[in-house]
């Protein structure tokens, strides 16, 4: 979505969606066949294929090794309520994940609360709150723009959607009036993307006391806390 919005004032998009050590070619996919599978080129070889007024974008680790390949690139952090972000995630696992046992899995249950359950017992938990984690420390980085998917909606409210997109285009050296950021939004909000529906994911579909007491077995509501959600 962030993506899409800058490509609006001007930047372009490579359909590339980086880790530290894989990338993920959306190039030749569609929203019906969305091929993605990873290829093993690790980031100091990718963020060397990314030029000038380009849009990588990936779910990138905040370490050393990320921070010396970025250093040249405005980095912008975009984060979300997790049981949303949990939701849009097992989605994914449901419809478009590579692990085929896992998908077909997720389709057979009905009920959504408890295919949510089951997907928080299947799914790889442990090195995904590691990465969440390690991803988590760009909010802490002083030289990288952060904004959450919540603000760009404008969930807090108009004057502080246009406030922080209007930071967001600063940051990345855009001269735009706050006017024109309706146009924008109107543009690409209903917009299907490959890692946007074009509406929303409402975790309340998917949840029960059941998967909240498996969310804070976790320590998500510990985390969610800290990005400003949950308080």
């Amino acid at each position: 979505l962030l993506s899409k919005i800058l490509s609006k004032v001007g930047f372009e998009e490579v359909q590339i969606n980086a880790q530290n050590y894989s990338i993920m070619d959306y190039r030749w996919t569609t929203m019906d066949d969305p091929l993605n599978l990873p290829y093993h080129i690790q980031l100091e070889i990718s963020s060397k294929m990314i030029l000038p007024g380009q849009i990588l974008t990936g779910h990138i680790e905040c370490n050393d090794y990320s921070k010396n390949h970025l250093k040249d690139f405005k980095k912008v952090f975009v984060y979300r309520n997790l049981r949303d972000g949990l939701v849009s995630l097992m989605r994914h696992a449901e419809n478009w994940g590579n692990n085929v046992y896992e998908r077909k899995m997720l389709q057979n249950i009905d009920l959504k609360p408890k295919k949510m359950i089951k997907f928080l017992d299947t799914y790889k938990m442990t090195e995904f709150l590691k990465t969440l984690q390690n991803r988590l420390k760009w909010i802490n980085d002083s030289s990288t723009f952060h904004i959450s998917f919540e603000e760009i909606l404008g969930d807090l409210g108009k004057e502080i959607q246009h406030e922080k997109l209007f930071q967001l285009f600063e940051f990345v050296d855009v001269d735009i009036h706050h006017k024109n950021i309706d146009d924008i939004l109107n543009q690409v909000i209903n917009s299907k993307t490959l890692t946007w529906s074009g509406k929303r994911s409402n975790y309340l579909d998917y949840w029960n006391s059941e998967v909240e007491s498996k969310f804070c077995e976790l320590e998500l509501d510990k985390i969610n806390s800290t990005l400003g959600f949950d308080n």
